[in-house]
């Protein structure tokens, strides 16, 4: 292995080398780049309790593994309290999320995937076992786990299949990490199967983790707060679409003044993914004459159906969900794969969701096989300009899909009903994984 670890390094300089340009240009201009730079080269603090205790390293890569993590971290505290518990990230955002949802966990940036550095990290933090969220395999990085016998397990393993395709062409050169993978946790069968032609010697079907971090019901004080916020009247309905990407904002707001044009008592509340994108969105919607509310200005909406409440604010999501009706799912017309549909359906909310959802492919695929959900035809392009015919074609299909499910109250209680049941009886992932766990934890 050591040879094969050198043509790695010697790789990864030669790419190093040719990116370095514009990597400096990153990290001059945007500061995400700079913040935490040199932990990404092993420049970590030893844990905490590094003498005295054993240790569970957790690899999330961006903020979906992050909060994936969460019912895991629970049970494995649960179940294992003698154990200390460090996570890393890949990306600023997860970092963040870490920071908040795990305060008292130490987090730390994942390091770069050179064999000095891996081994840096490893002497720092001397884990007893690695788990990887969804999958995030590196060279080096499996190379130095296996030098020490440290177990690494895949939990809430997702190989989707364009990945497997790339993967299972170079499985020549790169079989060997999965093949050093101890235990893979899948979240499907079809993953499953994909995991063990790649190589890996053990693996289970347990479920996404997802599940388990949704909360089947609001609190009726949280509703109370967000309908105050909103001043959402007793007779209105209310969309959110949520974690929307360009151009998915003109749709739905296209898709809401046509439901008002109906006739429709519909609310809009508009969540962008990503605050970089916010400046775009307020000019495109300025641009055809939409008039909108920024929550950071607006304590409290003035109640107005015709104007857009724009949540320009984190952490608000799951309360506004919570007093919704239809959940547009972001990231789905477009082809990015799809943000988080099990959130709004676990409360009740019914996701209206474009093709493109292979990131959320198990639940998306339960929802709408148990007619809890509701698929769109129509796409658009991330460069679609507003005046692409796309854009209002797709805003076309959004209204009539609304109108449908607002002008039966029956039918969108069923489906309600439906979402509940699909979220509560896919729950206990973590815990299955936990006890499937027990093997490398128990010496």
């Amino acid at each position: 292995m050591k040879i094969i670890e050198i043509l790695i390094d010697a790789i990864y300089f030669c790419l190093l080398i040719l990116l370095m340009p514009f990597i400096v240009y990153k990290v001059i201009k945007y500061e995400k780049y700079r913040k935490h730079f040199w932990e990404r080269f092993g420049k970590i603090k030893p844990r905490k309790d590094l003498l005295t205790k054993p240790c569970i390293w957790i690899h999330a890569v961006s903020v979906g593994e992050t909060i994936a993590a969460e019912p895991l971290i629970s049970e494995l505290r649960k179940t294992y309290p003698e154990h200390e518990i460090v996570l890393s990230v890949t990306t600023k955002t997860g970092r963040e999320v870490a920071l908040k949802k795990f305060p008292d966990i130490y987090s730390f940036q994942y390091p770069t995937d050179l064999s000095y550095i891996d081994a840096r990290v490893f002497r720092r933090i001397r884990p007893n076992i690695v788990i990887l969220m969804e999958l995030e395999v590196w060279p080096n990085f499996m190379i130095q786990a296996a030098r020490r016998k440290i177990p690494v397990i895949v939990a809430n393993g997702r190989l989707s299949a364009n990945s497997f395709k790339g993967y299972f062409r170079m499985r020549g050169f790169i079989g060997f990490m999965f093949r050093k993978v101890s235990l893979a946790l899948a979240q499907s069968d079809e993953y499953a199967d994909r995991f063990r032609k790649m190589g890996v010697p053990q693996v289970e079907t347990v479920g996404t983790m997802k599940y388990d971090n949704v909360n089947i019901s609001a609190s009726d004080e949280l509703r109370e707060i967000y309908r105050k916020v909103l001043k959402l009247a007793d007779d209105e309905k209310l969309i959110v679409a949520g974690s929307t990407h360009p151009p998915e904002h003109l749709v739905v707001a296209r898709a809401h003044r046509k439901l008002l044009e109906k006739g429709f008592k519909i609310r809009l509340v508009l969540v962008p993914r990503h605050p970089e994108k916010y400046e775009r969105v307020k000019n495109e919607l300025k641009n055809e004459n939409f008039e909108y509310e920024l929550r950071s200005e607006t304590p409290e909406s003035a109640g107005d159906s015709s104007k857009i409440f724009f949540v320009d604010t984190m952490g608000e999501l799951a309360g506004i969900y919570s007093v919704g009706n239809i959940a547009f799912i972001g990231g789905s017309l477009i082809p990015h794969g799809g943000q988080n549909m099990i959130e709004p359906a676990g409360l009740g909310v019914i996701p209206v969701l474009g093709k493109n959802y292979w990131n959320f492919q198990l639940p998306a695929d339960d929802l709408l096989a148990a007619n809890a959900s509701v698929l769109m035809e129509k796409t658009v392009a991330i460069e679609d300009a507003p005046n692409a015919q796309s854009i209002e074609d797709t805003a076309v299909e959004l209204s009539e899909i609304c109108a449908n499910l607002l002008a039966d109250e029956g039918k969108l209680n069923k489906m309600r009903e439906n979402a509940l049941a699909v979220v509560e009886k896919g729950k206990g992932a973590a815990q299955r994984s936990v006890k499937l766990l027990k093997t490398f934890l128990s010496h």
